[in-house]
């Protein structure tokens, strides 16, 4: 009897993935986590409508995402040229390459993307049910086609803005049988994160760990334009002397309510410029904020200004964690 009850319940799940069947993945673009490229958002793994949660119970990701963004700086770091690899070898089966480069909030007509919602992309099947797909790439860079060979770490084509997004990233899905995986999780680690046999090798893991991703950091010498930003046009250049104004500005994925914010700004002698704290009101998965201080004298300091900008959150412990960015600016 007890053979038999076995036997049903084999049946019934069909037969079980262990983890010499799931692929070891490698990052799909070239890029450095933490420095060129961020985790904008992670697979929601609430199938309830109207609700999202990502594989560590958070809220960084958005109803019904269904794959792990990888987000570029700006549209000029997409401009340059930012490749995207093959996160495992495989069999192209799929390939879409002739999508236009544009927000989808500039579409006059968006019915033009319905089921193309991925843009131009590949899809690349593994061994034992396994696959990839690679989402919004750039129009005519796709270098691969349907039924060729790749191997692991092979540069498919480059990240682009095509399909239903509006910023410059890499959208990365992983299935088993057709049925998607979060690679942050993998299979049976819905319990946030507790019981995770993640996809993605080491390297991976190691270079974003979870938490907000401070995606932007810089200077402008008035009220920067979250516009101009993501588009590149604050970009490290010098400030004049003559600025109104000394701004540090971040862009941010993934702030949750209460965090907290600290900004400093200081001079090149080390004098404390400007500081400002704040806390959060209320989760968003996209945060834009400034803060900085008007001239109040007919020039300033030439010299090196530096601006840090923090996030801290409680932990489960009641400590705090912390994510910091550093950024320099010339006046002259």
């Amino acid at each position: 009897m007890k053979r038999l009850f076995a036997l049903v319940i084999s049946l019934f799940l069909g037969p079980a993935t262990t983890l010499a069947d799931t692929p070891v993945l490698q990052l799909p673009l070239d890029c450095t986590p933490g420095e060129t490229c961020w985790i904008a958002k992670y697979m929601d793994q609430d199938a309830a409508p109207k609700s999202a949660k990502d594989y560590r119970c958070g809220n960084h990701t958005v109803d019904g995402h269904r794959g792990t963004d990888f987000a570029l700086q700006d549209l000029r770091t997409m401009h340059m040229g930012v490749a995207v690899k093959a996160a495992a070898a495989g069999i192209v089966k799929g390939v879409r390459n002739n999508m236009e480069d544009i927000s989808s909030k500039k579409l006059k007509d968006p019915s033009v993307i319905k089921g193309k919602e991925c843009g131009n992309g590949v899809y690349i099947a593994h061994e034992d049910g396994w696959s990839t797909q690679y989402c919004h790439m750039k129009r005519g860079s796709v270098l691969v086609m349907k039924g060729q060979r790749v191997e692991a770490g092979q540069k498919l084509g480059l990240v682009g803005l095509s399909g239903m997004t509006e910023f410059p990233h890499l959208h990365f899905a992983a299935r088993k049988d057709k049925v998607l995986v979060d690679p942050f999780s993998g299979i049976g680690g819905g319990d946030c994160g507790k019981n995770a046999q993640p996809l993605w090798n080491a390297k991976v893991l190691a270079g974003f760990p979870y938490g907000p991703a401070i995606q932007n950091v810089g200077f402008a010498g008035a009220v920067p334009k979250p516009n101009a930003v993501r588009k590149g046009l604050y970009r490290g250049a010098p400030l004049d002397k003559r600025a109104p104004a000394l701004v540090l500005w971040a862009d941010i994925f993934g702030v949750k309510k209460d965090d907290q914010f600290s900004i400093t700004i200081t001079a090149p002698d080390g004098e404390l410029v400007h500081r400002h704290n704040s806390t959060m009101p209320a989760t968003k998965i996209r945060r834009f904020m400034y803060t900085g201080r008007k001239k109040n004298r007919p020039f300033w300091p030439e010299g090196t200004y530096k601006g840090v900008f923090t996030v801290s959150r409680p932990t489960d412990d009641g400590a705090r964690q912390t994510w910091s960015e550093t950024r320099t600016i010339e006046i002259r």
